[in-house]
C-alpha cells in the first residue's frame, strides 16, 4: 500500500474497487431517497458522469478526477438534505409530546 509523502496516510490506488463501486451505489441511494425510480435515476446520472469523465479530459484541459469531486458534492448535499429532514421530524415529535 502506498502512503502519502507528508503524513504517511494510506493512499487509494486505481486498483481499489471500493473507490468507485461502493461510493457510486451509496450516492445513488442517497439521491433516490427510498424510491426505486429515484435510485435508477441517480444511477443513470452517476453513470453518465463517469462515462463523460474520459471525454471531459480529452476535449478540455479539465482533469477526469473533477468528476469524483462533483460526485462528492452530490453525496454531501444529499446527506445534508437527509439530516435536515431527520432533525425537523425530531423537532415535530418533541412539540407534539
Amino acid at each position: 500500500m502506498q502512503k502519502t509523502t507528508n503524513y504517511q496516510l494510506p493512499r487509494w490506488e486505481k486498483t481499489d474497487r471500493i473507490l468507485m463501486d461502493d461510493f457510486n451505489g451509496m450516492t445513488a441511494a442517497l439521491i433516490g431517497k427510498d424510491s426505486t425510480l429515484g435510485i435508477i435515476f441517480g444511477s443513470l446520472i452517476l453513470g453518465a458522469l463517469q462515462s463523460g469523465a474520459v471525454t471531459l479530459s480529452v476535449e478540455t484541459s479539465v482533469q477526469a478526477e473533477m468528476v469524483q469531486v462533483v460526485k462528492g458534492f452530490v453525496m454531501l448535499f444529499a446527506t445534508i438534505n437527509i439530516l435536515r429532514y431527520l432533525l425537523q421530524s425530531r423537532r415535530k415529535e418533541g412539540k407534539t409530546a
